[in-house]
């Protein structure tokens, strides 16, 4: 539709013909339309990205649980934005899902306590922590399992 050598429009003067070659500049900007369309949602794309992204860093606790409108957790959220993408948009979103885990990892060994831990009385505290990192490895688990 906006090829440089299509033929234009055909010019006689003097006995000479000259063809002028390209698109009409209509044609041309209706060939672009779609292209910036596609750009626009993925800098909208993008920014829906960075956005949930940084909601989860801001507060990694409120991110492992359902939204009190019984949304999903702002994790799964993450990951069905790199499950069903392209795969440019894919790879974008399994590398800020590696940010945002390197940012809210702990640095120390996290795992999953035992039936026989689980089973002693804990400190509210203690529970809180541990249900914390469960979700956390179940999130963390889900990313690496697609990738």
């Amino acid at each position: 539709a906006c090829d440089p050598l299509t033929p234009r429009k055909t010019l006689t003067r003097l006995g000479a013909t000259v063809v002028v070659l390209g698109p009409s500049p209509e044609r041309c900007a209706a060939a672009r339309a779609p292209i910036v369309q596609r750009a626009m949602s993925d800098d909208r794309w993008l920014g829906a990205l960075a956005l949930l992204c940084e909601r989860i860093t801001s507060d990694p606790d409120a991110a492992l649980q359902k939204g009190e409108d019984g949304a999903e957790s702002l994790f799964k959220q993450l990951q069905a934005k790199a499950a069903t993408s392209k795969p440019a948009r894919r790879s974008r979103a399994w590398l800020s899902q590696c940010a945002v885990f390197l940012d809210v990892l702990p640095a120390y060994r996290v795992r999953v306590a035992t039936a026989a831990e689980k089973a002693q009385t804990q400190t509210a505290e203690t529970k809180a922590a541990r249900d914390r990192e469960e979700r956390l490895l179940k999130a963390y688990a889900a990313y690496v399992e697609t990738l």
